[in-house]
């Protein structure tokens, strides 16, 4: 039998071997605020031991923006990240920018009585080198605000693994939802990874061909890259790993079937599908912007949500079409983006638009929320023109720490993918020019691919 450890996620703490994949009855919850009035009522115990050696700092990322979306959560004297780390770390620190209204970051952590941290407003990798000078930390560990499913015994793991063999980073397996666990990093990591921001973002996958289309702009001077690495450094180990001293933890949690079903609920309350509660991320849509020939005249973006990558593909194109199945979302784009042109309807109906009507199709994360896939990407090879590029990014499903099913966290998705099974698919209908791995919104070799995989598409019977 391996070490017993607690887990708190949910009114009760739930106990569990690393080596045992069952768990006990935990009740479903299905609205947030529903679920913070049953912790209040029933606070969870925290009691997961845990022997610490060397200074154990936590480093929590936080942004008035967080608060605004997430506040209950964060704030929750059980749920919250910071509350629950209290007894777990040698030192919690909220770290934010040096902007005025991150004021309510400062404000919570005076309330809980823990360390808060102003830094670089824009370069978040500075931000956390000047912090871990300021407090003198020699390593520490990440996580972000709003992430309720830490999993503490698995970061002390790799805080055992960066001291044993004195490495820079620690990483976790490809296929471990990094919601789970912390970046644990040493201070030479940040210089390390700020040496690759300064090469201006210029180091592209190594699978990338410059001859394969005719990009608007090159990958390797990419702004949006660059914004991207300075936003998130950690994602710079999968971008160069040969740069870093790395170690690896092998043996990634494992939690049973109704942890899963509780996290899912969770999951859904806090983040549903189609809210505003966190900014759009454009990175898809900007990759995209890099790959496209700079001459396609009429472009599609399909499932195209609330419009902002359609008004983004529009700067660039003379003639971009949105399309979405929900009519509400469509006139609510048309007031916000005069830019692009919508229209409702089902992304899986071949009839939406006649055949060969576009030099390009973009689809960002939405291919998974169809029953059939497979229509979807009829209907697409229908639409395209038969030397158009499409332009297709999904998510990647996660083994850990749920290996006994496929089935995603987001109760949105119908299914998430693997890089075999998404090749296979694709290919009976298009030829792949260009396979490209996402991490934390870099676009990495597919073999470090963390989130998502993006793939350049040409009709398969295309000269």
């Amino acid at each position: 039998m391996g070490a017993k450890w607690t887990l708190t996620l949910g009114g009760a703490p739930a106990i569990f071997n690393r080596r045992h994949t069952g768990d006990p009855e935990l009740p479903e919850i299905h609205s947030a605020k529903r679920r913070l009035a049953q912790f209040a009522a029933d606070p969870p115990n925290h009691l997961i031991d845990s022997t610490l050696s060397l200074q154990r700092p936590l480093l929590i990322q936080a942004h008035w923006s967080d608060f605004d979306s997430f506040r209950d959560l964060i704030e929750h004297p059980q749920l919250g990240l910071a509350a629950r780390a209290k007894s777990n770390f040698d030192d919690i620190v909220l770290v934010t920018g040096e902007d005025g209204r991150n004021s309510c970051v400062h404000e919570f952590a005076r309330k809980i009585g823990i360390q808060s941290f102003a830094g670089d407003d824009v370069n978040v990798g500075l931000r956390f080198r000047q912090c871990m000078q300021h407090f003198g930390y020699s390593q520490a560990a990440r996580a972000l605000a709003h992430h309720f499913a830490v999993d503490f015994t698995t970061v002390q793991r790799c805080f055992d693994l960066l001291e044993s063999e004195a490495s820079q980073y620690v990483v976790l397996p490809t296929d471990f939802d990094l919601r789970f666990a912390c970046d644990v990093f040493s201070s030479s990591f940040l210089d390390t990874a700020e040496q690759i921001t300064e090469s201006n973002g210029s180091l592209a996958p190594d699978n990338f061909a410059a001859e394969a289309p005719a990009a608007c702009n090159s990958i390797r001077s990419s702004p949006g890259r660059l914004r991207r690495l300075r936003h998130t450094p950690w994602a710079s180990v999968d971008v160069d790993p040969s740069r870093f001293e790395l170690s690896y933890l092998r043996e990634p949690l494992i939690l049973g079937p109704n942890t899963y079903a509780q996290v899912r609920s969770h999951t859904n309350a806090l983040y549903p599908e189609r809210s505003r509660k966190q900014a759009i991320p454009l990175h898809g849509y900007e990759q995209a912007l890099e790959l496209l020939p700079a001459k396609s005249e009429r472009v599609l973006d399909i499932a195209c949500g609330w419009g902002d990558g359609s008004a983004l593909l529009a700067q660039h194109f003379p003639n971009v079409t949105g399309a979405d199945y929900d009519g509400d979302q469509i006139a609510s784009n048309r007031a916000a983006h005069p830019n692009a042109s919508f229209c409702r309807g089902d992304a899986s109906d071949a009839d939406l638009f006649p055949t060969h009507s576009f030099n390009a199709i973009v689809s960002i994360h939405s291919m998974e929320h169809f029953q059939r896939d497979d229509l979807f990407l009829d209907a697409c090879r229908r639409w395209l023109r038969p030397n158009g590029y499409f332009v297709l990014e999904v998510p990647l499903i996660m083994t850990y720490p749920f290996p006994h099913t496929d089935e995603p966290l987001g109760e949105g998705h119908v299914r998430e993918y693997t890089v075999d099974g998404l090749r296979e698919l694709v290919q009976q209908r298009f030829d792949i020019v260009l396979e490209l791995g996402v991490s934390r919104g870099l676009y990495v070799d597919v073999s470090r691919a963390r989130n998502a995989i993006m793939m350049l598409l040409r009709p398969s019977d295309s000269k």
